[in-house]
């Protein structure tokens, strides 16, 4: 769940359990409490990789840093499979994505948004704090 470029939600999907989780989340918002053990079991599981995952990921660094820049490059390209896959094993399946699908307007809205945030940044590190 800390990976970069690699959301909660694609992992749930690629591992078959978005549907589930998000039927027991329903259930226990209706105070049925029958599937409460698969909610707590992600949810220590999201909180186990949220305590552990930046101090390896650190550490990780720290001896190989290309290595690790590369492979996280590599699970966010690799990450792009399931997200255009995604829809097709929904219980009602939709039609993965194609080039007919795709918008340049989003596209570059997207990139755009990601260039300004980059912008900020470096105006927000060269601001003096008061």
């Amino acid at each position: 769940m800390v990976l970069p470029g690699i959301s909660g939600l694609s992992l749930l999907m690629s591992c078959g359990l978005y549907l589930p989780v998000i039927a027991a989340m329903k259930d226990v918002l209706q105070f049925q409490f029958g599937q409460f053990w698969l909610l707590a079991a992600v949810g220590l599981g999201a909180l186990v990789g949220f305590a552990v995952a930046p101090h390896w990921i650190r550490g990780w660094m720290r001896k190989a840093p290309g290595a690790v820049t590369y492979a996280g490059l590599g699970m966010m390209f690799g990450s792009l499979y399931a997200i255009v896959v995604g829809p097709a094993t929904l219980k009602v399946p939709q039609h993965v994505m194609t080039l007919s699908d795709f918008y340049i307007l989003w596209f570059v809205l997207g990139i755009a948004v990601m260039l300004a945030l980059e912008a900020l940044k470096k105006h927000m590190q060269k601001a003096p704090v008061h």
